[in-house]
């Protein structure tokens, strides 16, 4: 009986870490994921500053 008992919480813990492990993949792709729209974003603020800046240089030559 105590033998059962262990290989049921060997099997279920056994599942825990496998689901924990899915869980870290997942967040782990989505920090990815979060940190090229960081990126992205920062490239087109760049990108706007840099026009913004072109009315105004025209207007002072």
């Amino acid at each position: 009986m105590k033998q059962e008992s262990k290989e049921k919480l060997l099997s279920e813990s056994q599942g825990a870490l496998e689901q924990a492990r899915e869980n870290l993949n997942s967040s782990k792709q989505t920090l990815e994921e979060q940190e090229a729209r960081q990126y992205n974003a920062e490239v087109i603020t760049g990108v706007g500053a840099g026009l913004l800046i072109i009315p105004v240089i025209g207007w002072i030559a």
